[in-house]
């Protein structure tokens, strides 16, 4: 992972967990800004200078945890994506992974959005690394001729990242109780037809 000094031992690794955990879980609960390295330490029960074995200061562990999560997040929907057999199919699957996983890990939200006023480049660099991983897959799909080749695929990227987002949001931070089944359906079925009738749609 990227911005931490990584450990040489099992002990190390679990130290380095417990540190990030925490601190995720309290950037979540208290933001970025009113959390201290002391108030990590505390509740992760290391010492200060173990902090420091691993991190230069709090933006670069707040930097390995935004990493994580977009790692993590590309790699969990890669792999549900995997059988998939169209990209409409793939798109589904991607979306309800995607909310799934905030279910079982909504401080995610808190501390994504959060980047925006930690640092906006952070913010930035997130979300592109996201659209330029939906654009490899959007290209083969223009290819294949299963979504129209006219459409920019960056702008596309940013509409469909911005869909599951936002779905996401409400299904698992507004309510995570919700059957998401007959939410997916309606979702894919607005992408394959559209929301405007015939008449309102653009020539």
């Amino acid at each position: 992972m990227k911005y931490v000094n990584q450990p040489k031992t099992e002990k190390g690794q679990e130290t380095l967990d417990k540190i990030i955990l925490e601190a995720e879980r309290l950037f979540s609960e208290k933001g970025y800004y009113k959390t201290s390295i002391k108030d990590i330490t505390k509740a992760a029960e290391v010492g200060i200078g173990t902090f420091y074995i691993y991190f230069e200061d709090k933006h670069s562990l707040y930097q390995a945890i935004l990493s994580e999560y977009g790692h993590f997040i590309r790699k969990t929907i890669a792999e549900s994506v995997r059988t998939a057999e169209t990209r409409l199919e793939a798109e589904r699957m991607g979306i309800e992974t995607f909310i799934r996983l905030v279910r079982k890990r909504p401080s995610m939200y808190n501390v994504i959005w959060q980047a925006l006023y930690v640092d906006k480049k952070l913010f930035v660099d997130y979300y592109t690394k996201f659209s330029e991983n939906y654009i490899k897959q959007i290209l083969i799909a223009q290819e294949k001729g299963e979504i129209i080749a006219d459409y920019d695929p960056e702008a596309l990227s940013y509409m469909l990242m911005g869909i599951t987002n936002f779905i996401g949001l409400r299904y698992a931070i507004f309510d995570d109780q919700t059957d998401l089944d007959p939410i997916l359906d309606e979702v894919m079925d607005m992408l394959v037809n559209g929301i405007y009738t015939h008449n309102e749609r653009m020539e």
